[in-house]
């Protein structure tokens, strides 16, 4: 928690929002098996600023529930299209490139 505190101290900062207070959000959508912990962090992250540029507020809990277990999924294999795109667009895996770098 202290963490968490700090970290919307330093975002409250950024964004000049200097009356923002620390929340826990109970509601705060979850996945639902081992592996999408990182993809829900930055679709969470990702919804979360996209509201606060546009509405200059948080979501509220009905925004929060259109992150859904479908939405993640889509955006996790658009992430990883956009990795594949970058990867070959660099000439091949990390591996090649770092043996070409040695």
């Amino acid at each position: 928690r202290v963490h968490a505190e700090r970290a919307a101290s330093e975002l409250a900062a950024v964004f000049c929002a200097r009356d923002a207070k620390f929340e826990v959000e109970t509601d705060t959508p979850r996945q639902a098996n081992a592996y999408d912990c990182g993809a829900y962090v930055c679709v969470l992250a990702t919804e979360l600023a996209k509201c606060f540029i546009e509405n200059e507020r948080l979501m509220n809990k009905e925004e929060l529930r259109m992150v859904t277990p479908d939405l993640v999924r889509d955006r996790r294999t658009s992430m990883r299209d956009l990795v594949e795109r970058d990867r070959q667009g660099r000439g091949g895996t990390a591996e090649r490139l770092l043996r070409k770098d040695s």
